[in-house]
């Protein structure tokens, strides 16, 4: 049975026809989404059809004196594919690890002028606690590198970030 929205469709194209040739022509058309349409379910239905009967000599083979021996085979098999799966998805989330691991925070100590600290990198220096948010070789309070984490009430005054 044809869908009502392919009726309509088609009704509606009935009506615009101008002349013979353009039903004519519609009469093709339509035919043609017909016959594709049933290539389709056709192409569903032995899909289906197949993979009925896969899964019921599957069914038969566990059910039969073998089947202890099967179905362990059957398990081994759906390990395999369950190890295929895990490498994949770890073989997707390896770059997401590494980029988690290079975000490290690492304390550094008191900050050594000219030394060079990585993104994440904690030091202090005049009682507070700064994070370099990039590779630097500035000093924190002189360039944007560095955010303050942590003021001591020691600092008399804001530091100057560049």
């Amino acid at each position: 049975m044809m869908p009502r929205d392919v009726m309509a469709r088609r009704d509606r194209e009935f009506a615009e026809a101008k002349s013979a040739r353009d039903v004519d022509m519609l009469q093709r058309k339509w035919q043609a989404e017909d016959a594709a349409a049933a290539a389709a379910a056709d192409w569903r239905n032995r899909e289906l059809i197949e993979l009925r009967g896969r899964v019921a000599a599957l069914e038969r083979a566990l059910l039969s004196k073998n089947g202890r021996g099967l179905s362990m085979h059957v398990c081994q098999l759906l390990g395999d594919v369950f190890a295929g799966l895990k490498k994949d998805i770890l073989k997707k989330l390896e770059p997401r690890i590494a980029k988690l691991e290079e975000r490290q925070v690492r304390f550094c100590g008191v900050h050594q002028i000219g030394a060079s600290y990585e993104p994440g990198s904690l030091v202090t220096k005049a009682g507070g606690l700064w994070h370099a948010s990039k590779a630097t070789r500035e000093s924190p309070g002189q360039s944007s590198d560095w955010s303050l984490c942590v003021k001591s009430k020691s600092l008399e005054k804001e530091p100057v970030v560049a």
